[in-house]
């Protein structure tokens, strides 16, 4: 490959510009440029009608302050399966051809990783980088330390409170189908216990969600 582009998409969070630096950097070390696909999946969908791209060079890369979360592609949460297109893949692929990238590298979460699964069911070569806070992919992804380091802090923050008015606070925090973020932060901030709770009805019966506590 010569030419390859990097899209980040779903929610924000930290390392998100390590990927995207990590990505050009390693495309140079082969001998391979790369761009980057602003606004991730919705991006990618318009890429057909683009005049051009940005090239991730080395003068470019220094611009790129890795120590800010977010992203400096930009993100949208746009689901190429759910697009009225019924030619919608024709149309990403005629826009990668246009610029000559013959393979992505993608950074998002489980709906992220979805959506590329269909790109490479499309003969669309490209390659997930596993992002998410929750830590509900796999035993590492993009954005789990720094969110657990946060609520770390934050835990900690609150125990000067707790203490002067001899309360007992509980903090949920997110963790979507695991309870990671609770129990690692719980611990790094020393909670006096950590609850996972299963999954439990909200608001319509239908829906479930599960909630994590640091206390």
């Amino acid at each position: 490959m010569k030419k390859i582009a990097v899209l980040t998409s779903g929610g924000d969070c930290g390392g998100l510009n390590a990927v995207i630096k990590g990505a050009a950097l390693m495309a140079k070390q082969k001998g391979a440029k790369c761009y980057v696909i602003p606004n991730g999946y919705a991006g990618l969908y318009n890429l057909v009608d683009f005049d051009s791209l940005v090239e991730l060079t080395p003068e470019r890369l220094d611009k790129i302050d890795l120590n800010l979360a977010g992203s400096e592609a930009g993100h949208s949460r746009v689901k190429i399966r759910k697009i009225e297109d019924e030619k919608k893949y024709d149309r990403i692929k005629a826009g990668l051809k246009k610029f000559g990238i013959e393979g992505l590298v993608i950074s998002g979460g489980d709906d992220s990783g979805s959506v590329m699964v269909d790109l490479a069911a499309e003969g669309i070569k490209c390659v997930h980088a596993p992002k998410t806070m929750d830590l509900d992919l796999q035993s590492y992804s993009v954005g789990a330390d720094s969110t657990i380091n946060r609520i770390a802090t934050f835990v900690e923050d609150l125990k000067t409170t707790a203490y002067t008015h001899n309360r007992i606070f509980a903090v949920e925090v997110f963790g979507r189908y695991a309870g990671h973020t609770a129990f690692r932060g719980g611990v790094a901030a020393d909670a006096d216990a950590v609850l996972i709770l299963s999954l439990i009805h909200i608001s319509e019966p239908t829906r479930l969600r599960r909630i994590s506590y640091a206390v």
